[in-house]
Parts: structure tokens; C-alpha cells; sequence
């Protein structure tokens, strides 16, 4: 299954802790502690790391003692457009255009961010630019009547077909099109920025999702076990997932307790269980056992936590 999907804007959350801790947790931190605590049965404490030390866990137990380190499965790219796309301008006037515009803004999934190597290394749109890169090669477009850039890049024209893989190149492919309205358009001639597109597929197969966290244990890792070498007791990795931006994990909302994973992981030795944490679902793979167990809580009570602020 693939879904093309794209957000017009974003609204915000605002989060209410009865628990006012010292180090401010990352919202994806107490989505965590939230679902850990119910599984679990027990308060966690929240870890003051030392500026001046090495990498400590986030969260810990006493009896037993246990440490608790967590991190997110998410696109970097994703986000970060995310909030550049809120800042930017709904609608840019430009008089050297005789047309309205709009244009989504692509972002990486995050399954397309994790084989693409590092976070933040792939060129992003200027969002903040975008409508002054853009009106040059809108001109041509105009000029050419033609209506959306995908339909000119093999044009025999070479000044349209120049100015269509320009637009390509600023939108990294994303989506541009002319407007046509009925009666009086509710903008002036310039550029719309609709906000952000993205898409990913899935197969439904929980093997195939535990796969996906194989190779984000394999290729995004080291801070988690860097957090967790030395520390006393047992080792607890936690993996909070991005519904958005990874495609298999939305098996959960159809599957709920039925999504439950087969197949081994291989867990780097700073790990002895790892949790994975979809909406109010989490999944536990134990190293010593080799085997997935998994739950969910009652409704969830915390936001999404990677969705970019306005």
C-alpha cells in the first residue's frame, strides 16, 4: 500500500504535566514515560544529566535498577520543513507574475531519511526564498502557457525546458501548479505555499517494520549506547515512532495487539530490551529471550511527538 499525503499548515498541541521536573522532556520523552510506566507498573526518574560528563540516560530505576535511554524514529527533514513551511508567508504577491501559483513543499519520510545516510545532509528547499527563486522561471512558464513544470522538462523549447527542471530543482520534485479560478481568484498574481507534501508505503507485515528498526539500530544508534555504556544494571533502549513518517508503523491503528513481530533482532551489546512506542502501542524485544512481546494503554494522552510547532 502507498499513500501520498501532504498537511496545509499545522496546528500546535499544548501539554499538561502534573510533574514539573528540573530538565525540560522532549516531547517524545513523555509519550515514553507515559506508555513505560504503564507497562511497567512503576514511576520513572528523570535523569539531571551532568554538562560536563558523558552521555547519560534519560530515565532510571532504582529496584530494580535499570536505565532508560530514549530516542525517536522520525525524518529530521520532515521536521525541519515543516517548521520552516509555518514560518513562511501563506501567499507572496509578485507583480512580474499574471497568475497564481501554489506549490507543496516535499519532505523525506522517515524510511527514505534513514537510506539517505545522515540527517541533514540532503539539500532542502529555501522555504523562506522560494517565491523569489521561483518567479523567474514562473515568467517563462507563463510565457509558454504552460501550467505546471512537469510538463514542460522535455520540452523542445530550451528556455522552457530550462526553467521547468530550475523549478524542479528548487521544489527537490515537488508538486507546482498554475491556479485556475472561477470568478475572482482570492489571491493577487504571486506564489502560494500550500505546505508540506510527503508519502510512504507499507506492507502491513510486522517483520518487515522490525526489519526497519534493525537498520535504524544499525545506522542511528550511537548516542543510544553511548547514553547507556557503564551504566549500572539493566539496559533499556526506547524507540518512539513517528506515525506519520514511517509508513509501517500505521499497520498499528488497524492491527492494534495483532501487530506483533516475528523475526530476531540484533541488538548492540549497550541494549539488553528495547521498546518500540507507536501512538499507545509498544512492542519490548528482549535480547535473552529473543522473543517480541507487546501492549497499549487506554486512549493517548500525549501529542504527537514530531510534529513541528507553528
Amino acid at each position: 500500500m502507498c499513500a501520498c499525503l501532504f498537511r496545509v499548515r499545522s496546528l500546535g498541541w499544548l501539554v499538561s504535566v502534573s510533574r514539573m521536573p528540573r530538565r525540560k522532556e522532549k516531547s517524545s520523552e513523555l509519550r515514553a514515560r507515559a506508555v513505560l510506566e504503564h507497562a511497567l507498573g512503576v514511576e520513572l526518574e528523570l535523569v539531571e544529566p551532568d554538562p560536563s560528563g558523558p552521555p547519560s540516560p534519560d530515565y532510571r530505576l532504582c529496584a530494580p535498577e535499570a536505565a532508560f535511554e530514549v530516542k525517536e524514529f522520525a525524518s529530521q527533514d520532515w521536521k525541519g520543513l515543516g517548521k520552516a513551511v509555518n514560518k513562511a508567508p501563506v501567499h507572496t504577491p509578485l507583480s512580474r507574475l499574471s497568475g497564481v501559483w501554489g506549490c507543496l513543499v516535499p519532505a523525506y519520510n522517515a524510511v527514505e531519511e534513514l537510506e539517505l545516510g545522515e540527517p541533514g545532509s540532503a539539500r532542502q528547499p529555501r522555504v523562506k526564498r522560494l517565491p523569489k527563486d521561483l518567479v523567474g522561471p514562473l515568467e517563462v512558464l507563463e510565457r509558454h502557457s504552460v501550467t505546471d513544470y512537469r510538463i514542460g522538462i522535455g520540452a523542445v523549447s530550451e528556455e522552457l525546458r530550462q526553467a521547468c527542471e530550475r523549478i524542479g530543482w528548487l521544489l527537490r520534485g515537488g508538486w507546482c501548479t498554475r491556479f485556475e479560478f472561477e470568478g475572482e481568484p482570492p489571491f493577487s498574481p504571486g506564489v502560494v505555499v500550500l505546505g508540506l507534501g510527503w508519502g510512504h508505503s507499507r506492507t502491513g507485515d510486522p517483520d518487515v517494520f522490525a526489519d526497519l528498526v534493525q537498520m535504524w539500530l544499525d545506522r542511528r544508534s550511537a548516542n543510544m549506547r553511548e547514553s547507556l555504556d557503564g551504566v549500572p544494571g539493566e539496559h533499556h533502549g526506547v524507540l518512539v515512532v513517528a506515525e506519520s513518517v514511517v509508513g509501517e508503523a500505521r499497520a498499528v491503528e488497524d492491527m492494534r495487539l495483532e501487530f506483533l513481530p516475528v523475526v530476531s533482532l540484533r541488538l548492540p551489546v549497550e541494549i539488553d530490551t528495547l521498546w518500540v512506542v507507536i501512538g499507545s502501542m509498544w512492542l519490548r524485544f528482549d535480547e535473552q529471550t529473543g522473543v517480541w512481546t507487546n501492549g497499549s494503554i487506554t486512549g493517548n494522552p500525549l501529542p504527537d511527538s514530531t510534529i513541528p510547532a507553528g
